[in-house]
């Protein structure tokens, strides 16, 4: 009786080992996963590994019910569908990848999301900034100076301030002199040098293609 007590918890304690090294390794791979960078192009690879598994899932429908959300990085790559909002049909599509009914897409380069005031608006505000929206974020290192967005009047540069939003999807020039009234304001955004969060063209144009 005492030698099969021992072997028991010989036994119990074994386990207990291997439990705990099996915590351990999935908490490692857990930070790996977290710690990879999103290069990738596949919506619904939530980790950057190249495929849609349990774990891309489980990221995703933390995301939605509030419980831990996606970087500004990695956000855009929930939109699984690839239908411009993430919500349960997301978790359906990447569910059916996982099971491998249907593949992931490529999630589509940035482009130009909204412009406002738009072209040839009338009746703005002699206060009103310019805004411009992509549909993704821009790259991390992105910088736009005053060669890049200005206004002009008269053949004159106005003075200027540009903000790029914290999620990296919106620029604004605030204006910082008074717009002359009933005047023609060309704003001009020269984006050659801008990329998006996955180092990729931005299509300013709107023709599906970048430039």
């Amino acid at each position: 009786m005492t030698k099969k007590s021992v072997d028991m918890k010989g036994s119990l304690q074994a386990r207990a080992r291997i439990f705990a090294c099996s915590i351990s390794c999935l908490l490692i791979s857990l930070f790996v996963s977290a710690q990879v960078g999103y290069a990738a192009e596949i919506a619904g690879d939530l980790d950057g590994d190249g495929k849609a598994t349990v774990l891309d899932v489980v990221r995703l429908i933390n995301h939605i019910e509030g419980v831990t959300y996606l970087s500004a990085d990695s956000a855009p790559l929930a939109d699984v569908n690839v239908d411009g909002f993430i919500d349960g049909a997301d978790i359906e599509a990447l569910v059916d990848a996982v099971l491998a009914r249907n593949p992931l897409a490529t999630l589509p380069g940035a482009r130009i999301a909204g412009f406002s005031p738009g072209d040839g608006e009338g009746d703005v505000a002699v206060t009103r900034e310019t805004i411009v929206r992509f549909s993704l974020p821009l790259a991390e290192d992105t910088i736009i100076d005053q060669d890049s967005f200005h206004a002009e009047f008269g053949g004159h540069r106005l003075l200027t301030r540009i903000e790029l939003s914290s999620d990296r999807q919106k620029v604004t020039l605030f204006y910082l002199e008074r717009l002359p009234s009933s005047a023609r304001i060309r704003v001009t955004f020269d984006g050659a040098d801008i990329k998006d969060f996955l180092d990729r063209d931005i299509d300013f144009n709107g023709d599906d293609a970048p430039g």
